[in-house]
């Protein structure tokens, strides 16, 4: 199977599965292209199916997985720690699960997470933040720091718009 994949760039050592858990955001930026769009409802998605992905990609990739978390913003979609704990079984030392956030939810949010989150050594949180967003940013970097201290804050990225010139 594997002499039958063909690579269009660069080849890696990682095998990245996405996963849009909701295409819903919290906020509603104007210049915003990336599928968000609010009226679509939750569903609930299928682990087994995410689990059988996982384990395909191994078996016929032979490469780490690093399941990445996107959307919308994932963290609206209910019992986000929930379905990453009943993927991560599959997960290994050597894979990583990244939730890419706008980190809008409280501080007790993020901490009672991390209490749930049964692969921490896996798992990050990537944060954009935008000044687009009503949001101050010490409370953001404030959440920065605080993930940072459990050891799961990956990339930080701040987005600028002089539309709104803060």
């Amino acid at each position: 199977m594997r002499d039958k994949l063909k690579t269009i760039g660069a080849e890696s050592d990682t095998f990245t599965i996405e996963i849009r858990p909701t295409s819903k955001c919290n906020y509603n930026c104007y210049y915003c292209t990336d599928l968000h769009i609010n009226r679509n409802p939750i569903t609930l998605l299928s682990t087994n199916n995410i689990n059988k992905l996982i384990l395909s990609a191994k078996r016929h990739t032979k490469k780490k997985i690093h399941i990445f978390f996107c959307g919308g913003e994932p963290t609206i979609y209910p019992d986000l720690v929930g379905l990453i704990n009943k993927i991560s079984t599959h997960i290994d030392s050597n894979d990583v699960i990244t939730v890419q956030s706008n980190l809008y939810k409280s501080i007790e949010w993020y901490i009672d997470f991390h209490k749930q989150l049964k692969c921490v050594d896996q798992f990050v949180f990537n944060g954009s933040y935008h000044n687009t967003q009503n949001v101050k940013l010490y409370d953001y970097i404030k959440k920065c720091v605080l993930l940072k201290s459990k050891g799961i804050l990956g990339m930080v990225s701040f987005g600028y718009n002089k539309k709104n010139d803060v």
